[in-house]
């Protein structure tokens, strides 16, 4: 222990305290650097990636398993007959017509065996919802055991809660814009069972059967809207396959071309490009300008920020919701590996996981990461957009 060897332990000391010092910067710089290039990836990754939209799907990868699904789909449910009428008559049974009259009102005509409305019912937010109406009551009058349907429906009616019996009458006020206007008691007391019948009707043609309550379905006549089966097909035939048998078109152009609209729908949705810009449009706002025209509605129904992810969300099944493969993540939950191409959140999932195949990952590891990332967003966004859905005044039905 001379001075010496003092001096030269301190100063050893002194220099490994230096050099730890000087290491810890450095990892601390590289950590800076790596969380700043890992921030820059994600925020890049996030700007390619926005959330409910349809722009960045444009090129959409099936894989052969959804191939087969859909191609099977479109075989067995293929109409005989092409639907001719794809406006508000085709919310009427097979065989009534629809005839236009001047008077201000609406009614089945049993002597002539049409539902006649005015023009001004017709074109109210109403109109569609009218016509189905008028058509339930065409179709009652049609039924072999008409006395014995009505008898099995008020009892089936009557078993129902109060809390169902107010929600189906609201929804049948709702679709003919009829919103408080009379009671529950006193329609169905007065009109009868005339009235649940064709009110049921109403809601099974315009929203399909889902929204009635079971025990009610079967008093129906027909078990399904055999028009609104066609038009949906027609639609499934012409979006639908189109992805899957062809290559994506090159342009917007292509796209319409492929459709083989008439010359008037071709014009409006020549109208809603130039009106957005060409550059400002997708194919897939293509096919949905077409899809809302063939349903009878405009180009472009604008719905504040979520016009860009519209959808049809009442022609949407249970079974469009249902992944057609899930995963694990790393809580041990099942979340969607693959889901249906016919919603927009299917096609979005789709798109991610071709972007992160064309980030060099292989096929079945990009479709994991994708879904995990993608099943992230989406749990982080539904509260946000739950809420603000709230404040507009949707009921819970319509958030769901």
């Amino acid at each position: 222990r001379t001075p010496g060897l003092l001096d030269f332990g301190k100063r050893m000391a002194q220099d490994f305290q230096v050099a730890r010092v000087q290491r810890d910067e450095r990892e601390a710089q590289q950590q800076r650097s790596d969380i700043a290039a890992a921030s820059e990836k994600f925020r890049k990754f996030e700007q390619e990636n926005q959330p409910l939209t349809l722009q960045g799907a444009e090129n959409i990868l099936l894989t052969k398993q959804i191939q087969e699904r859909q191609q099977k789909r479109l075989a067995a449910t293929a109409p005989s007959i092409r639907p001719k009428d794809l406006g508000p008559a085709r919310f009427l049974p097979a065989g009534i017509k629809l005839v236009v009259t001047g008077t201000d009102e609406a009614r089945f005509n049993k002597e002539t065996g049409a539902v006649e409305i005015s023009q001004d019912i017709l074109d109210s937010p109403g109109g569609v919802g009218t016509v189905a109406h008028e058509g339930g009551h065409a179709r009652l009058s049609a039924l072999p055991d008409k006395k014995g349907t009505l008898s099995g429906l008020r009892t089936a009616f009557d078993e129902l809660t109060d809390k169902e019996k107010d929600r189906f009458f609201n929804s049948a006020r709702k679709i003919m814009d009829q919103e408080g206007q009379g009671s529950r008691e006193n329609r169905y007391q007065v009109g009868g069972e005339e009235e649940i019948f064709a009110d049921a009707v109403t809601i099974s043609m315009v929203k399909g059967e889902n929204f009635i309550p079971t025990s009610l379905r079967k008093f129906l006549g027909e078990s399904k809207d055999i028009d609104k089966q066609r038009l949906e097909q027609k639609l499934k035939n012409r979006f639908g396959g189109e992805d899957i048998l062809k290559p994506s078109p090159k342009n917007n152009i292509e796209a319409l071309d492929r459709l083989n609209l008439s010359k008037k729908d071709r014009d409006a949705v020549l109208g809603e490009i130039s009106r957005r810009g060409d550059k400002n449009v997708s194919t897939l706002d293509v096919y949905r300008f077409a899809n809302n025209i063939i349903s009878g509605r405009e180009a472009q129904l604008d719905k504040g920020q979520y016009a860009q992810a519209e959808i049809d969300f009442d022609g949407i099944t249970t079974e469009d919701r249902k992944p057609i493969a899930t995963t694990m993540n790393s809580n041990f939950e099942e979340i969607p590996l693959l889901l249906p191409p016919t919603t927009a959140r299917g096609r979005l999932l789709a798109d991610w996981q071709r972007q992160w195949k064309e980030a060099g990952y292989a096929p079945k590891v990009a479709e994991r990461n994708a879904a995990l990332a993608f099943d992230e967003q989406m749990k982080e966004l539904e509260p946000r957009f739950r809420e603000e859905l709230q404040e507009q005044g949707f009921s819970e039905e319509d958030i769901e």
